[in-house]
């Protein structure tokens, strides 16, 4: 649900940035992460 994606994120770091329409991220993928700062 939208209220609980907002909860999980006020508890993060940061996030990652993945291409649109993208299902997931292979191991050992790089990806984009951006830290709260």
């Amino acid at each position: 649900s939208g209220s609980g994606i907002l909860s999980s994120m006020t508890k993060s770091d940061g996030f990652v940035v993945i291409e649109e329409n993208k299902e997931g991220v292979g191991a050992g993928e790089k990806v984009e992460v951006v830290v709260w700062g």
